[in-house]
């Protein structure tokens, strides 16, 4: 069957108005990541704490790394599969995983400098500002969540630093709120909008 040029045009309008609204989705970040990752690192930070600042042992410390590693391993599968299904993944969300992945390849290597560079308390800190850093890149594109979870973040590091009674407990308290209860949030704003689609 062949197409005038006035239903050519409505079909190329159609799929312009489709691919302006996949540009401007806003970006949904995949809560279940954030949950783990934040219990995880909690769990470690826990474990720190009861260690008395020493390095964390025990069983929360083995719990929060399995949970961290297959955090890690999960993550880097999605990584893989969006660069499969870039041409379907919008604009905002190709970038903002970019950052993402700087931020915390950045962290990363701070973590493998632990032993000499960051002692004590330092280490668990730099966990908490990379967290930071990442929700307040989603906080300043206009997630509000995303700030408050930043927000949360930094104030455990800040707590931390001169409430020097409990401070892998504080950090702990800020990955808790500033990734575990937002992811949870992402997960119920994503869960409907799945049902409105």
């Amino acid at each position: 069957m062949a197409m005038d040029a006035e239903q050519a045009r409505e079909h190329l309008e159609m799929v312009d108005r489709i691919l302006r609204q996949a540009d401007e989705r806003p970006y949904r970040p995949m809560g279940g990541l954030y949950v783990a990752w934040g219990l995880g690192a909690a769990l470690v930070e826990i474990a720190g704490q009861f260690a008395s600042g020493g390095p964390p042992a025990g069983p929360l410390a083995i719990a929060g790394s399995i949970i961290l590693f297959g955090s890690l391993l999960y993550t880097v599968a999605v990584s893989v599969l969006a660069r499969r299904n870039a041409s379907r993944i919008p604009a905002s969300e190709v970038r903002m995983g970019k950052v993402m992945g700087a931020v915390w390849l950045c962290i990363f290597v701070a973590a493998l400098c632990q032993p000499h560079m960051f002692a004590s308390w330092a280490a668990a800190a730099i966990w908490n500002l990379g967290a930071a850093i990442s929700m307040l890149v989603i906080g300043f594109f206009g997630d509000r969540r995303a700030l408050f979870g930043a927000i949360a973040l930094l104030a455990s590091v800040l707590v931390a630093n001169y409430w020097f009674v409990y401070p892998g407990f504080v950090l702990a308290g800020g990955f808790l709120v500033g990734y575990v209860a937002i992811g949870v949030l992402y997960m119920i704003q994503n869960a409907r909008s799945a049902a409105c689609e």
